[in-house]
C-alpha cells in the first residue's frame, strides 16, 4: 500500500477524491468524447500511483476486496453476455457497448487506486467529511451566483413547466446522486465528529441541502431521502425496543406498505416521471427488458442497453433502473452478486451500529431504482466509502 508517511499522502488522496467529484461536471467534457479534464487527470494520477506501487497488485490485493472481486467476475459475465448477443444478432449499436465497457474498466481502475490508499476508518471519514462539505459549499456558491445572474443560470430550460438546477452537469439526475447522502452525512458528522459542529449550523446546512435538492427537481432524490429517514427511525426503534407484539405490528405495517407500493407501481412511476407519457414509456421499457428472459437469464446480454420502446423498435434503450439494467447486462448471476455486496455492507454497518450510514445507503439505493448509475464514478466512490465503513476496524482492502 501507499504508506502514510508524509503530508503529500493526504494531499494526494484529497486531490484524487475531489477529482472524482469533478466527474459530475459533464457539461465541461470534451466534444464528442464522454470524458473531461477530471477524468484525464484521474487517469494520469492513477498511472503514476500504479507504477510506484505495482508490487502491491498481487493476488492477495484483489482477493481481500469484495468490490474488486465483484468487478472481476462481472467482466467475465459481461463478456459472456456480449458473445450471446453477438451470436443472437441482438447487437444494433457497438458505440453503446464500447461506451459501457470503457466506463466499467475506468470504474475498476479507480477502485484499484482507492484500495491503494492505506487508511483506517477514522482517517477515511475525515477525508470524506472534507469532500462532503466542500461539495456542499461549491454547489451552494454556484447556485447563489447563477441565480443572481440569470443570464448564466445552469438550469435546464428544456421544459416550459419545470426548471431544474444542473450545477455543472448535463443532466440534473447526475448531480442528484451526490445529494442523496448529504443530509444523513451532515447528521453523522454532528454525532461522530462534534469538534466545531453545533446543532443549529447542522440544521441550517440540512435545510440548505433540501433547498438545492428542490431546485434539482428529482422526485427519485426526494423518495430516497424519505426512505432513508424511515429506515433510520425504524432502526432506532428496533435498537431500543424488543417487544415481540409491537415488532409483529411493525412487520404487518411494513408488509402493507410494500403491498400498496406493489399494486400501485404504475402510479409511483407517474409520480417519479412527472407525467403519464414518460411514465408509460418507462413501464413499457421495464416489461420489454424481460422479453428474452430465457436467453439472458444467466449471463445477460453484455454491455449496453437491452430494452426497447414501441415507437422505435430499431433502437435499444436503458430501463433507467439500476437493478434491472444490470440484470439485463449480467444476468441473474450479476445481480445476485451485487445484492450480496449490498447485504454485506448493510450487515457490517448494522453490526457497527452505524444507523445513520445505513439510512444514507438506503437513500442511495432507492435513488438508483430510477436511474442507471453503474457508469458514474461518484456512485462507486460512495459504494467504496460505505464498504470501508462496514469493515469494522480493518484496513480498507481487508
Amino acid at each position: 500500500m501507499i504508506k502514510n508517511n508524509s503530508i503529500n499522502y493526504d494531499i494526494l488522496y484529497l486531490i484524487f477524491v475531489f477529482l472524482i467529484g469533478s466527474t459530475l461536471f459533464t457539461s465541461l467534457r470534451f466534444t464528442n468524447i464522454p470524458i473531461g479534464i477530471g477524468e484525464v487527470i484521474l487517469l494520469v494520477l492513477g498511472i503514476y500511483m500504479i507504477i510506484n506501487n505495482y508490487k502491491e497488485l498481487n493476488y492477495d490485493f484483489f482477493k481481500n476486496s469484495l468490490l474488486l472481486k465483484f468487478w472481476i467476475v462481472s467482466f467475465v459475465l459481461l463478456l459472456a453476455g456480449f458473445l450471446i448477443s453477438f451470436f443472437l444478432e441482438n447487437i444494433l449499436f457497438y458505440k453503446s457497448i464500447f461506451h459501457d465497457t470503457f466506463a466499467y474498466i475506468f470504474i475498476f481502475y479507480l477502485l484499484i487506486i482507492m484500495h491503494l490508499f492505506e487508511y483506517d476508518k477514522k482517517k477515511h471519514m475525515e477525508i470524506f467529511e472534507k469532500f462532503i462539505y466542500f461539495s456542499l459549499i461549491f454547489y451552494t456558491i454556484l447556485f447563489i451566483s447563477f441565480v443572481s445572474f440569470e443570464s448564466v443560470i445552469p438550469f435546464n430550460k428544456g421544459s416550459e413547466v419545470m426548471v431544474r438546477y444542473l450545477g455543472l452537469s448535463n443532466n440534473p439526475n447526475q448531480l442528484a446522486i451526490l445529494f442523496t447522502i448529504i443530509p444523513f452525512m451532515l447528521v453523522y458528522f454532528y454525532q461522530k465528529m462534534p469538534k466545531i459542529y453545533f446543532l443549529d449550523s447542522t440544521f441550517l446546512l440540512i435545510l440548505l441541502t433540501f433547498c438545492i435538492g428542490e431546485a434539482i427537481g428529482s422526485d427519485a432524490l426526494f423518495l430516497g431521502w424519505c426512505s432513508g429517514l424511515f429506515t433510520y427511525l425504524l432502526l432506532i426503534y428496533i435498537s431500543k425496543y424488543n417487544n415481540f407484539k409491537i415488532n409483529i405490528f411493525f412487520v404487518v405495517i411494513i408488509s402493507i406498505i410494500f403491498t400498496v407500493v406493489l399494486f400501485n407501481f404504475k402510479e409511483i412511476i407517474y409520480f417519479i416521471d412527472g407525467g403519464d407519457s414518460s411514465a408509460d414509456a418507462r413501464i413499457i421499457l421495464i416489461k420489454n427488458a424481460f422479453n428474452d428472459l430465457d436467453k439472458m437469464i444467466y449471463f445477460g446480454f453484455g454491455p449496453g442497453p437491452h430494452s426497447y420502446a414501441p415507437i422505435d423498435e430499431t433502437m435499444y434503450w436503458e430501463v433507467h433502473n439500476m437493478y434491472i439494467d444490470w440484470f439485463t447486462q449480467t444476468g441473474i448471476i450479476g445481480i445476485l452478486l451485487f445484492i450480496y455486496i449490498l447485504y454485506k455492507v448493510v450487515q457490517g454497518l448494522y453490526l457497527n451500529k452505524e444507523f445513520i450510514l445505513i439510512s444514507a445507503f438506503v437513500s442511495l439505493l432507492i435513488f438508483i431504482t430510477f436511474h442507471f448509475t453503474f457508469r458514474q464514478p461518484i456512485f462507486w466512490f460512495f459504494m467504496f466509502f460505505f464498504y470501508i465503513m462496514s469493515q469494522g476496524d480493518k484496513k480498507c482492502v481487508e
